[in-house]
């Protein structure tokens, strides 16, 4: 089943972007804006592209620091890329299956713990990207006094989704009162996110690095549309980049190809910002994205294989008597 998964969603994939790659052929205007690219601005956006994947590796890292896994630079950067990239191999989010079977060999992460480390990553980032957005639509009423009705309903919405499945996972977890592999994994999970409740500073220095993210991705995909003659105001932008980020619980297609693309032209036209031209924009984003993703993801992949096969059980205890001493301090 997990193969046919990952073969529909390639297709689908595919499909998508084939649809939207024809659709723009036909549309002058686009084709236009495609061809007034200089060189120099590819060059920023790949440029915006580069602090996307350095936010996101320090975001991973603030993340497993709280679960005193301590990430050298180099092997976060390396991770983070590699994790983006599996997702364009690997069904839904493969990626974060990697990253879990590289912890577990190097840190010795349990899988129950690093599943409640996916699960309150991927929640407090559409939290603070929804806040986010609505903090675009509130400038957007102060400067032109119009409210999106539509916009607010999605970012309150999947905000609030957001913060009751981490309470009602974390909740779960503490009822399985059995014995077994259900109840270990089940007490795993919820000493997991129990350390994120009570990590104090930590937990902000993840949401530093959560909203850094959202300003790199903002600012690439600001570039992006500027590269097409589309100068987004503040409040737009943020709007935009909100709905992006927001769309990444849809995770149907490999790197969800045609979903984040299809969430930027729904929020750009609400906007009034040309739908053609904004899907051209976002496409000249994933285009850029993909390609320092991959060059950093496949220059990684050596040192990562080396970094995991060269772990030694010495090493090893020493980190995990490392994970229970800080688990006691706390």
């Amino acid at each position: 089943s997990v193969v046919k998964r990952k073969y529909l969603g390639t297709v689908l994939a595919v499909v998508t972007l084939a649809a939207m790659l024809g659709y723009l052929a036909n549309q002058r205007d686009a084709l236009a804006a495609l061809r007034e690219i200089r060189p120099w601005m590819a060059a920023a956006i790949a440029g915006a592209a580069v602090l996307v994947v350095a936010a996101q590796s320090f975001q991973f890292s603030a993340a497993a620091i709280i679960h005193a896994c301590a990430l050298p630079v180099r092997e976060s950067v390396a991770l983070t890329a590699a994790n983006i990239m599996a997702n364009y191999y690997l069904p839904v989010r493969g990626g974060m299956i990697v990253r879990a079977a590289y912890m577990k060999r190097v840190y010795r992460l349990p899988l129950s713990e690093y599943a409640a480390l996916s699960v309150l990553v991927t929640g407090l980032s559409i939290v603070v990207a929804a806040l986010l957005g609505n903090a675009g639509l509130a400038l957007l009423v102060v400067s032109n006094g119009s409210v999106e009705v539509r916009a607010v309903v999605i970012f309150v919405g999947l905000g609030a989704a957001a913060l009751g499945g981490i309470a009602l996972a974390t909740a779960l977890s503490g009822r399985i009162s059995s014995e077994g592999k259900l109840a270990g994994v089940s007490r795993g999970f919820r000493s997991g996110a129990i350390l994120w409740f009570h990590s104090g500073p930590r937990l902000y220095k993840f949401l530093g690095w959560t909203i850094a993210l959202f300003a790199a991705q903002a600012l690439r995909l600001w570039l992006s549309f500027a590269v097409v003659g589309i100068t987004a105001d503040l409040g737009s932008m943020l709007t935009i980049q909100a709905m992006a980020a927001v769309a990444f619980v849809l995770a149907l297609t490999p790197g969800n190809v045609g979903l984040k693309e299809g969430a930027i032209v729904f929020a750009a036209s609400i906007l009034g910002i040309d739908p053609e031209l904004a899907l051209l924009a976002s496409l000249i984003d994933r285009a850029v994205s993909l390609l320092v993703t991959f060059i950093v993801g496949l220059a990684s992949v050596q040192y990562l294989t080396q970094r995991a096969t060269a772990v030694a059980e010495p090493a090893s205890d020493s980190r995990k008597t490392g994970h229970d001493d800080a688990q006691t301090e706390r």
